[in-house]
This record gives C-alpha cells, sequence and structure tokens, in this order.
C-alpha cells in the first residue's frame, strides 16, 4: 500500500502533548534537508532553530514581511526559502518567517500559543496558511475515511487564525494556499474511487467556498500541480515517492506559484532555478505565474 502519511512519527501521533512550532526568522534558504531531519526526530519534536551567525531576527525598514505557517509541506525541502530566493532574484526586499510543525494540521496552529505569538511578533503584509490535503478534500467525512488521521474540520481552524491575525493587524494580506491532492487520489482506500484530478477538484471547490466566505486569498499551488501532471509526466514527477509530500520539482512549482500569488508578477524571466534543470525551471516558473495571474478574481486576489 503507498504511504501518505506525515513525516513524523513520534509522541506527537500517540497522543502526547504537542510540541511547540518551531520559528525560523530571516535566513538565507536554510538547507531543506536540515529540516527534513529536524522533521524525522525520533522524539517527534521540532527544535526551535536560531537564525545563522550575523543574521538579524527583525525586518529592516521598508522589507516586505511574510509569515508562513502551516505542516511539512513547508518543511520538506524549505519551501519558504525557495519563494526567498525567487523574491530576492527579483530584487525584492522581503523578511521571511515560519511557524511551522510537521506532522499537525491547522486546527493544530489555531490553539498553538507559539503560533499566536508568531502573528503578535509583527505587523505582516502577508500570513500564509498551508493545511492538508485529505482534510480540505473531505472536511465532513476525513475521519470516516481513515479512522487514524482524526477529525479536523479546517474552516473553524481558518476562521480562528483570521480572526488573529486580523486583530493583530487589519491590514495583514491572509493567503490560504489551495493544496495539491495525493497523487493517486484516494484509490489507495478500499471502497474510495477519486483519482488524483477527482480529489483536486474536491479540493479546488472547498478552498474556493472558505475563502470567499471570510473573504481570504487563495494561492491556486494545487492547481498549478493539476496542470502540470496533465502532461502525463512520469510517476513520482512533482510527489515524493510517499504520494504526499512535494519532491523538489513540486516544491519549485509551489514557490513559484506562491510568489506570483504575493506580488501579482510574473516569474517567468527571473534568473532562478533552485536544484532544477532550466527546461523545467522555466516552465513550471510560466505554469505557476499564469495559473494565478490568468485567473485573479477567482482566487480573490483582483482588490
Amino acid at each position: 500500500m503507498p504511504y501518505h502519511g506525515p513525516l513524523v512519527f513520534g509522541p506527537a501521533f500517540r497522543g502526547a502533548r504537542p510540541a511547540p512550532a518551531f520559528f525560523l526568522r530571516k535566513t538565507q534558504a536554510f538547507p531543506g534537508f536540515l529540516l527534513l531531519l529536524l522533521a524525522l526526530t525520533p522524539s517527534g519534536a521540532c527544535e526551535i532553530l536560531e537564525p545563522e551567525s550575523g543574521v538579524e531576527a527583525t525586518p529592516d525598514p521598508g522589507e516586505t514581511k511574510i509569515l508562513f505557517i502551516g505542516a511539512s509541506y513547508l518543511a520538506v525541502n524549505d519551501l519558504p526559502g525557495i519563494f526567498e530566493e525567487l523574491a530576492v532574484a527579483a530584487g525584492k526586499e522581503v523578511f521571511v518567517a515560519r511557524a511551522v510543525r510537521s506532522g499537525y494540521y491547522l486546527d493544530f496552529f489555531a490553539q498553538d500559543p507559539g503560533t499566536a505569538q508568531a502573528i503578535r511578533d509583527q505587523e505582516w503584509d502577508f500570513v500564509i496558511l498551508s493545511g492538508g490535503c485529505q482534510t480540505a478534500a473531505y472536511p465532513e467525512t476525513h475521519h470516516f475515511i481513515r479512522s487514524d488521521w482524526g477529525q479536523h474540520h479546517p474552516f473553524p481552524a481558518l476562521q480562528e487564525l483570521h480572526r488573529k491575525v486580523a486583530e493583530n493587524h487589519p491590514e495583514t494580506e491572509l493567503i490560504v494556499v489551495l493544496p495539491w491532492a495525493f497523487e493517486d487520489g484516494m484509490t489507495w482506500i478500499a471502497g474510495q474511487a477519486d483519482d488524483y484530478f477527482a480529489m483536486q477538484e474536491r479540493i479546488r471547490g472547498n478552498i474556493l467556498e472558505w475563502a470567499a466566505s471570510l473573504d481570504l486569498a487563495v494561492s491556486p499551488v494545487g492547481m498549478a500541480w493539476k496542470t502540470v501532471l496533465g502532461w502525463g509526466v512520469p510517476q513520482h514527477y512533482l510527489h515524493m515517492s510517499d504520494w504526499n509530500h512535494p519532491a523538489p520539482r513540486g516544491s519549485f512549482l509551489s514557490a513559484v506559484t506562491l510568489y506570483a500569488t504575493v506580488f501579482q508578477e510574473s516569474a517567468e524571466g527571473l534568473d532562478y532555478r533552485w536544484l532544477l534543470n532550466q527546461t523545467d525551471a522555466e516552465a513550471f516558473r510560466r505554469v505557476g505565474s499564469e495559473t494565478v495571474l490568468d485567473s485573479l478574481s477567482v482566487w480573490n486576489l483582483a482588490r
């Protein structure tokens, strides 16, 4: 059976008290492999990571301040770090911080004191929320489909996080990431028929409904993935071999889509490809940018 689970197997998944989220302050593309090692620590507890020596932990005047909140979809390959390097390649001055805890759902972050403190830490220009795909696709039934997932309805969590962000700074733009579906949809579970494309459309419909009700902007990351996976690419092209988390190509495509969402401009001309070959990087910079910019009103970005 394909593995679709989280990247943490410690006490956090056996009823222990959750460890606090960890925070990375203004690093320079913190190595993704190190974040992955931290996510895989045997205890399941994430460490507090300090900035690199000589790197300030507070934003400089004029920097765009961005806080990422989420779990392993952000931690694997350090998606915020890729986003930051894209922004730097475009000549942007950005301050990127993370409240990341692998293996947790949005309802954890909505109640976590550490995440609340991260929100209060700055008058953020943008807060980006990244949740899981199964709860986004099946908010009312995910805990029946797989009882070990538990019940984690995303909408109340989005409401609470929206409230906290607005109370801290009403001008903050809250962006919810539209996640990608499992590579094989739900077909790996007996009795479930949704393939990748069907699951992705469920995610799209629910995220757009919740975003409209809360007046949130949407970053259509999963829809950019859908375009690329529609090309008939090889297995595990965007996904890792667990059919769930992002491979390097998936993280890069996600970062490009987020870049276009935040700055509402194309990343096509940027001279940045991270670990990708030039052909893939050029194609992904185009797809991620077009997915956002061709449908600004759909993603509640035409303001």
